[in-house]
């Protein structure tokens, strides 16, 4: 199974915006792949508790690995959770 790349580690703040009449923080990455310049966006609320608004990709799908083109992923809504590891645990044999 192949682990997605995103990490907000490589994002750099690019301005305060308004999406959905809300105000946000717009933060975005930049790389070449392929000859192709891509540019990779992510919104957050700008009230804390942040909370995902939208991670928009012009280019290479790294999310989910699929072709150039351009995605946009609307957060309806977010709830924080923590992982549970165990979930995905095999059982233990007898």
């Amino acid at each position: 199974m192949k682990r997605t790349n995103i990490h907000l580690f490589y994002f750099q703040f690019v301005s305060e915006e308004m999406h959905r009449g809300m105000p946000c923080l717009k933060y975005e990455r930049k790389n070449r792949r392929y000859n192709k310049t891509n540019t990779y966006s992510f919104f957050i609320s700008k009230t804390k508790p942040h909370r995902p608004l939208r991670y928009e990709m012009m280019g290479y799908d790294d999310m989910l690995t699929s072709h150039y083109d351009h995605y946009v992923l609307d957060y309806i809504s977010f709830e924080p959770w923590k992982f549970n590891r165990s979930v995905f645990g095999l059982p233990k044999s007898k």
